[in-house]
């Protein structure tokens, strides 16, 4: 036993996959009971931290028969050391945690909670979990335990917010992430992998559709009557330096003319629903503004053929 110890205690020390496979198996061992029918899956993203380290972020996520026969879903979140596979605090990425919840409660009760589909109000969300977080190439997700915060789906709930939204409070030099979704392809595609939030409004073009994912909050999706994604609309987003929140003059200082820029007036944005003010074309993408000159939209179309 004791050379099994010091077997187990060599490989956790020269090889972080064994720790990383290891983690993994022991929630599930944790979370899955013998027999039941359950899915699992496994999620592992690396990212660098300060003085050239790097960081394993792992996320299992199991959904089944987990609770005495009865559905649930749990989601599991661990950050390793890349180098030795020790787990870490978030304290490495997140150097100020009292500061991150005073920001993350303020941040859900101003974004997040009037959004949401569900019966929840603020004593369910707050405060924002810190003890099971993950990472990807789109930002931090925070996950709630699903008897404080679940979906209509009976996912367990959780809030994600992109690398832009955090960096005040990451020791983590600058993210950029790719748009999380891009038009093509077929909605009922998208509603399979991602699920829907509400029920889909009318909008000129098609319908207009939002997901359940945490990944896609202030993601809208518009279908024709085919069902054919033709457009793809950012609340949250970061493209090529711009977020939103920037005025106008502060965008155009990062990108060169628009090609073609439309007043939007009460009625025109109501059939769009978007906001009145004025819309900025860049190819295949469109930058629209409020009445005040404040960018809060991008939405990125199919290319012309």
């Amino acid at each position: 036993m004791k050379k099994l110890l010091i077997v187990l205690l060599f490989c956790l020390l020269i090889c972080p996959a064994f720790a990383e496979e290891a983690w993994f198996a022991e929630q599930e061992a944790q979370i899955v009971p013998p027999g039941a029918e359950a899915r699992v899956d496994k999620e592992a993203f690396a990212l660098p931290l300060p003085e050239g380290r790097q960081a394993l972020s792992l996320r299992l996520t199991a959904e089944g028969n987990l609770r005495f026969g009865r559905y649930d879903q749990i989601v599991r979140t661990a950050l390793l050391d890349a180098e030795t596979g020790e787990e870490i605090g978030l304290e490495a990425i997140f150097p100020d945690l009292d500061a991150l919840q005073e920001f993350l409660d303020a941040y859900v009760e101003e974004n997040v909670l009037e959004g949401l589909n569900t019966y929840l109000d603020a004593s369910d969300l707050l405060p924002v979990p810190l003890d099971a977080v993950s990472f990807d190439d789109q930002g931090v997700t925070f996950h709630y335990p699903s008897n404080r915060f679940r979906y209509f789906s009976g996912h367990a709930g959780a809030v994600q917010l992109q690398w832009y939204e955090l960096r005040d409070y990451m020791t983590l030099s600058e993210m950029g992430a790719p748009l999380p979704l891009e038009p093509g392809g077929q909605i009922d595609d998208l509603l399979e992998r991602y699920g829907s939030l509400t029920e889909p409004d009318l909008v000129t073009g098609g319908e207009l559709y939002e997901f359940e994912a945490p990944v896609l909050r202030g993601v809208q999706a518009i279908a024709d009557d085919t069902g054919r994604v033709t457009a793809v609309r950012f609340a949250r987003f970061e493209w090529r330096g711009i977020t939103p929140g920037l005025c106008r003059e502060e965008v155009e200082a990062l990108l060169a003319g628009a090609d073609v820029t439309v007043k939007l007036d009460a009625d025109t944005a109501a059939y769009l629903w978007v906001q009145p003010g004025e819309r900025a074309g860049y190819g295949d993408t469109q930058l629209y503004y409020d009445e005040e000159g404040t960018l809060y939209l991008l939405e990125r179309g199919l290319e012309k053929e």
